[in-house]
């Protein structure tokens, strides 16, 4: 393996719980230098993982985290030999699984059991029982327990109505796939519902305003075109900065500063130590 650290993003397959947006790992197989801290894009969704480690021949979850919604960049220390793997929930569907508001996750990292209590040790348990066997193996159990958690969520509930905003969920998919450069006029015509209707529903549901989400997914597609491109002479930054619909490329470095605490060229520079497999 070439680069030090690897990560590797898997889209829903046709078993994946509805809610989830795509399931992931990440590997430490090295240290690019001694100190180094890794830094978490913000992504405006809420993620669940699970810290993995090697114990002789086999894998212990050594804790189950909450990674919830925020706008900055999120530094974890890491060690060789230490695998992540996590759930990537819809922006409109993390809070909703787990059972809480989505006010309640912004800016905090909790562990799984301060959330869900003991039901948290059913996805360790999983998890632990999968690793062996491969990313099938513990993608299926992702799957299985967001089904159960879903199921307990919706069993409590008084009211009969759906497990998320689905207005919500269509004013997700319109800025997601637009990149984030949607009008935001026209992402509550998509939505089905009034502007400000929208607005105030958008933020009960995703923890975060719509505009802030949608800079969150142009700075996450300009992101994945950093990598996609490779910044050759031919794209460059400023090509990057027009394809993702930054008002030019002083645009961009203000929000790379932003959400990476790093220029775009110490960007570039840290990207490269990570292998990446990305679809979406």
């Amino acid at each position: 393996m070439s680069a030090p650290l690897s990560y590797q993003e898997t889209p829903p397959g046709p078993q994946t719980p509805p809610v989830v947006s795509a399931y992931w790992r990440f590997d430490i197989h090295a240290l690019p230098h001694a100190e180094f801290v890794h830094r978490v894009w913000p992504d405006g969704c809420v993620s669940l993982l699970a810290v993995c480690v090697r114990v002789g021949e086999t894998w212990r979850v050594v804790a189950t985290v909450v990674r919830g919604i925020t706008r900055a960049p999120q530094e974890v220390p890491v060690q060789p030999g230490t695998r992540y793997v996590g759930i990537r929930f819809r922006a409109e569907s993390g809070a909703a699984v787990l059972g809480v508001p989505a006010a309640s996750l912004r800016d905090v990292s909790p562990m799984l059991t301060e959330v869900v209590g003991a039901h948290a040790n059913a996805l360790s348990r999983a998890v632990e029982a999968a690793l062996p066997q491969g990313d099938t193996a513990v993608h299926a159990a992702f799957d299985g327990w967001v089904a159960a958690q879903t199921a307990r969520v919706l069993a409590r509930r008084k009211v009969s109505r759906g497990l998320v905003d689905d207005a919500v969920a269509r004013a997700v998919d319109h800025l997601v796939a637009s990149g984030g450069q949607a009008p935001m006029a026209e992402v509550a015509a998509a939505s089905g519902v009034a502007l400000r209707t929208l607005q105030r529903r958008f933020v009960l549901a995703v923890g975060l305003t719509a505009k802030q989400f949608a800079q969150l997914r142009r700075a996450r597609a300009m992101l994945r075109r950093t990598i996609d491109d490779a910044l050759d002479e031919r794209v460059g930054w400023s090509g990057v900065a027009a394809e993702s619909g930054y008002a030019d490329q002083a645009h961009l470095a203000r929000e790379v500063r932003q959400y990476a605490r790093l220029s775009p060229t110490a960007l570039k520079a840290w990207l490269s130590q990570i292998a990446h497999e990305l679809v979406e």
